[in-house]
């Protein structure tokens, strides 16, 4: 099975979420990554919710006893909830 390898970005001014299609050229490249201060780029896990919506780093999801936000874990190389 391909990794599908999606993006989206939180327009914090605006505060809805955008295509990246669209923002290609609002983000300069550094080396910690991509960077515009008014943009929070968030990344596809790879996962889908129970309604097959697709997951993203940053979403709040209820996790049964508490609720969790999705979070990379650089060291372990892993998705998990924070």
């Amino acid at each position: 099975m391909k990794r599908e390898i999606k993006f989206r970005a939180w327009d914090i001014p605006a505060k809805k979420y955008r295509g990246v299609d669209g923002l290609k050229d609002l983000f300069s490249i550094r080396s910690d990554g991509f960077f515009n201060e008014d943009y929070v780029l968030e990344q596809f896990t790879g996962l889908k919710d129970k309604n097959g919506v697709d997951i993203y780093e940053g979403d709040v999801l209820d996790c049964g006893d508490r609720i969790c936000k999705v979070v990379w874990h650089e060291q372990a190389g892993q998705w998990d909830t924070d």
